[in-house]
């Protein structure tokens, strides 16, 4: 998260020294923090309820848990314990194979929050902007606030729907780097 701090100048025999607040971008410095949502001990403390009998439906999360098969899979690794392929050849192997897509062009991550990041940061730059159709996953206007991007919303139809044709008239005016047409969308899982 960032800092809500302000940048702190400390002088020492006419020197000015600075903190650890003052290596951090400026604007990074006035943004509020992401608010995620509560994980499960917390909202089962909160609530006076077992973390099983609560099933969320805030975040596109699976109440029913992976497969068996998966649990299988998962106890035969090999390595546990060792770092796994940074590139996740295999999985975007089959990936490939599944979609037609040749896998270079496949990228695997740590989740969607990951994902989202790394390809603002890879294509934004400070000022430019990207639209957003809310409601939709806030990470999207939090992570464009965070490369320094400016967001145009297109709110979505009173039926979650999107807007096309007010997306295509803000998409030749503003001209955006990123749009953000999520499926399936959170909160409504259209």
């Amino acid at each position: 998260m960032a800092s809500t701090a302000p940048v702190k100048h400390v002088r020492e025999e006419g020197q000015q020294q600075l903190t650890g607040d003052s290596f951090i971008r400026p604007h990074l410095l006035k943004l509020s923090p992401y608010q995620p949502i509560l994980p499960f001990e917390v909202l089962s403390t909160h609530l006076g309820r077992k973390p099983e009998d609560i099933i969320k439906l805030d975040a596109n999360e699976n109440p029913y848990g992976p497969p068996p098969e998966v649990f299988e899979a998962l106890g035969t690794m090999k390595f546990p314990y060792i770092y796994p392929d940074p590139e996740s050849r295999r999985l975007r192997a089959a990936l490939a194979k599944d979609s037609g897509l040749e896998s270079k062009y496949i990228l695997a991550g740590c989740g969607a929050d990951e994902l989202i990041d790394l390809i603002m940061r890879c294509v934004l730059e400070p000022g430019d902007k990207i639209v957003d159709c809310p409601p939709t996953f806030t990470m999207y206007e939090f992570d464009a606030a965070v490369n320094g991007a400016l967001v145009t919303k297109v709110p979505r139809r009173s039926d979650f729907s999107l807007d096309v044709e007010r997306i295509a008239e803000v998409v030749a005016k503003e001209k955006p780097k990123c749009i953000f047409l999520t499926s399936p969308n959170n909160p409504d899982g259209r």
